[in-house]
């Protein structure tokens, strides 16, 4: 079964980057959840961005979609517990977790001060914590300069799951 599209949902720009990239990868269009015009059912990828542990506008897109694999895009180096959560709730789909970054000027209004309170509370937290190991040196060090998380590479799990699904 090919997908017809990858939907995304993006805040600060990073889950709509990933989206753009899988779709070059795949040769199929990234859409912005909300602006599509696909049949209900219709088999897709969903990206989305996470807040307070849920990735925002996936349950809508369950209910509409027959959804292949979730990108969930966060702040964390990993994030297991949530992935193992979205695989129990998804049947079948591919769940990966994407390391976003952090760039709380791509953010307006509150969400720019949620986040910028709660990455101020995760460093105190990680500055407090001796030894530290490598990710979260590599956190520590994202809260405290900002920047992007990206890579092409973190995609590569579901690609190959998606291609060797369609085989």
């Amino acid at each position: 079964m090919e997908e017809k599209a990858i939907l995304y949902t993006s805040k600060a720009g990073h889950a709509r980057q990933y989206a753009k990239m899988l779709a070059s990868r795949l040769g199929i269009p990234a859409i912005e959840f909300g602006t599509e015009h696909l049949a209900k059912d219709d088999p897709v990828v969903f990206i989305g961005w996470i807040r307070a542990g849920n990735v925002v506008g996936l349950d809508d897109a369950l209910s509409r979609y027959q959804i292949r694999a979730i990108g969930a895009v966060g702040l964390r180096y990993q994030n297991l517990q949530l992935v193992d959560n979205l695989q129990g709730r998804c049947g079948g789909a591919k769940v990966l977790y994407l390391q976003g970054g952090f760039e709380p000027n791509k953010l307006k209004g509150l969400n720019r001060l949620v986040i910028k309170l709660a990455a101020k509370a995760m460093a105190r937290s990680l500055k407090r914590k001796n030894p530290r190991n490598a990710d979260e040196e590599a956190m520590l060090e994202l809260l405290q300069n900002g920047g992007s998380r990206v890579t092409m590479d973190a995609l590569d799990p579901m690609v190959h799951a998606l291609k060797d699904s369609q085989e």
